[in-house]
């Protein structure tokens, strides 16, 4: 799974169009279109982009739970 991939699938359940993203990141929505399609995307970017969505970047321990629930294993993703 690529990030863009996973941008695009929070966008489309916070009823985020590129348009609106570009308004709120005051950029054209050509430019949310060439940053979704990168192939790599800095840390920074994906931040400022999840932080726009309502999201963020969390990096925690293959071993890590929250709220008790396990964070690896083989469960299916939601994307």
């Amino acid at each position: 799974m690529l990030v863009n991939q996973i941008l695009e699938f929070l966008m489309k359940i916070t009823n985020t169009t590129k348009a609106g993203l570009a308004r709120k990141l005051k950029c054209s929505r050509s430019a949310i279109h060439q940053r979704l399609k990168q192939k790599n995307m800095s840390i920074d970017t994906l931040d400022e982009i999840l932080d726009e969505l309502g999201y963020r970047l969390v990096i925690v321990p293959k071993d890590e739970q929250v709220n008790g629930y396990p964070l690896s294993g083989n469960k299916k993703p939601l994307y």
